[in-house]
């Protein structure tokens, strides 16, 4: 292997020309891993000995002629929520520092099912309640676009990020409650697929709202990101035509965010270059705020996420950061009352949502308004990274993000394409249109 940022496509083509094996493979990430994991802070926990002896497993199985599929023998980064039974599952809290999973959820049963071999738990922000990727207890990976400065790496899949964009792994898996696979995807250059909630079953997924809580994959390209949802949601979909679909693009001043001037320049780039293949693309102003979604989807989020962590919070308050027990305090003040008020309101939204997406098929925005600044910079309590992202959770849709340019300071930044409930061969047809167009072939140097 020469490059540590190949696709899983394009392992699983090596494989099968015989020009790797999957213990090969295998050996190569541990080997980054110990070199780069230190600084990086990528992981949790680290299957060393458990991968070799899968990866093994696999090449016994493809020499006596059976074939998996694609993923067979592939090492994946798993967020430290995803239950795999007899392996701890922190969330990276104290609060379960030692707790140990007595099941193996129904997501690592299917990939592992189709031959992928585990690589390690990565890292989040505690409890997966947080959008810059910030862990206070945990450390803080680090964004590989930045050799020398610590910069944010995104949130809440960090972890995930972080060893995907290093080339730790070749793709990792994350959940998205309201940005977390989008917003680290965007600030470390890589493809994260946000699928509509119900299409991958999240059980055995230590949840943090589980109205708005889904599942999906960090990767190099949208090949792999279809790859892995396909895998993981056993939808046998066919992709649409990219040619008959119908783009608006929300003109970014519409949005309700101050958005950098860099990211600003680099959508207007991504729908001229999407306009040139030919795609229809508007521009249009949404007929609602579509950050002002963002303030009640935070509150479905604290309200949910305080039922499940009172009695912790209760007994061991002591054992959260600080950050995240304030956060759900927040929470704990939402009345039932309220909370059902909050659902209400959210199904009018989805209404109008649904009503807006009869006459396009996919929406085109930026990801985030900023890109990864350096951690010292960051004052969560006054600024979300989640304004342009969140309302796709809260709305029932999906989305994914791409790269689409670098800022001036060579930040990555990405686009966002939001498509209705269960569009995914939309979204994804249209991901892989904006994917050629763009001709994306950055990757973060200083780490060979």
């Amino acid at each position: 292997m020469t490059s540590p940022f190949i696709t899983v496509t394009e392992l699983a083509a090596a494989l099968r020309r015989g020009e790797l094996t999957c213990e090969e493979i295998a050996g190569f990430y541990l080997a980054r891993i110990a070199r780069h994991d230190q600084r990086l802070n990528a992981f949790v926990t680290v299957f060393s000995g458990t991968l070799v002896t899968a990866a093994q497993g696999q090449d016994l199985l493809r020499k006596a002629g059976v074939d998996l599929g694609p993923l067979q023998g592939i090492p994946l980064g798993i967020k430290d929520l995803l239950h795999w039974q007899g392996t701890p599952c922190s969330a990276s809290s104290r609060q379960l520092a030692d707790s140990r999973s007595t099941q193996t959820s129904p997501v690592l049963t299917r990939l592992l099912q189709h031959g992928a071999v585990l690589a390690g738990k990565t890292q989040l922000v505690e409890f997966a309640f947080g959008g810059w990727g910030i862990n206070q207890a945990a450390g803080t990976p680090w964004n590989p676009w930045d050799c020398e400065v610590h910069r944010v790496p995104g949130g809440s899949s960090s972890g995930s990020a972080v060893a995907v964009a290093a080339g730790l792994v070749p793709a990792a898996i994350g959940t998205d409650t309201g940005g977390s696979v989008r917003i680290p995807a965007a600030m470390n250059g890589l493809v994260g697929l946000k699928p509509t909630q119900n299409r991958i079953s999240r059980e055995g997924c230590i949840p943090l709202s589980i109205t708005l809580d889904s599942i999906g994959p960090l990767t190099h390209s949208v090949a792999d990101a279809e790859l892995l949802y396909r895998c993981m949601s056993g939808d046998t979909f066919r992709l649409a035509n990219a040619d008959t679909l119908r783009v608006a693009y929300i003109e970014p001043a519409t949005l309700g965010a101050d958005i950098d001037a860099d990211i600003v320049a680099a959508l207007e780039t991504t729908q001229r270059l999407l306009s040139e293949a030919g795609v229809a693309v508007t521009r249009i102003k949404l007929p609602f705020s579509w950050t002002g979604l963002s303030a009640r989807s935070g509150e479905i989020i604290a309200a949910e996420a305080w039922a499940w962590h009172r009695e912790m919070m209760t007994n061991h308050r002591d054992l959260y950061n600080p950050s995240t027990a304030e956060k759900l305090l927040h929470g704990s003040a939402i009345g039932k009352e309220s909370f059902e008020g909050l659902l209400r309101e959210r199904e009018q939204h989805i209404a109008l949502f649904r009503e807006v997406m009869s006459e396009w098929d996919i929406l085109l925005m930026p990801t985030l308004a900023v890109t990864a600044c350096p951690l010292e910079a960051v004052d969560e309590r006054q600024a979300t990274l989640a304004l342009l992202t969140r309302a796709v959770n809260y709305l029932d849709g999906c989305a994914i993000t791409l790269p689409v340019g670098l800022s001036a300071g060579g930040m990555p930044i990405g686009a966002q394409l939001v498509a209705a409930y269960h569009h995914e061969p939309q979204l994804l047809a249209m991901a892989y249109r904006l994917e050629a167009a763009v001709a994306w072939h950055h990757h973060p140097g200083g780490w060979e």
